[in-house]
């Protein structure tokens, strides 16, 4: 870790580095200061690791793409965007006598989505921050002419 002022230096004397993962099950107090020991070789051993984290860890896909070794922006996968549409309709029209016609029409809308675009991601439906996107609308006229 570095400060404003250089190397950060624990109440233990030690040099801390940038990024050092602490091991919260060893924490003392030295001189009223809280004071944890880093993890060896700065790696949480897999023990420690929480099962229901460890089961949600599995859900995510391995990076892909041309940023895969990196830390971050590193999974590119396509997503499904299509959208599927039905717009049935129906319309009756009726002639009553000379002067008088009367017509009815309906029609009822449907889109969906599997996965809505502002969160699009391809992950897995349990984790994912998308979602299954629908509407309908229905349109009901009659007319007396």
């Amino acid at each position: 870790m570095t400060t404003a002022s250089g190397p950060y230096v624990d109440p233990l004397c030690r040099t801390i580095q940038s990024g050092t993962i602490f091991d919260p099950a060893t924490t003392s107090t030295v001189n009223g200061v809280p004071v944890r020991n880093p993890f060896p070789g700065n790696v949480i051993p897999v023990s420690r690791f929480d099962p229901v984290a460890v089961k949600i860890l599995a859900l995510i896909p391995q990076p892909l793409g041309p940023n895969a070794a990196q830390a971050g922006a590193n999974y590119l996968a396509p997503f499904d965007q299509s959208r599927v549409s039905s717009i049935p309709s129906i319309k009756v029209d009726q002639a009553v006598g000379s002067k008088l016609h009367t017509a009815f029409y309906f029609q009822r809308t449907s889109t969906a989505t599997p996965r809505t675009i502002t969160a699009a991601d391809d992950l897995p439906n349990d984790i994912t921050g998308s979602a299954i996107s629908g509407n309908a609308a229905r349109t009901i006229r009659l007319n007396l002419d």
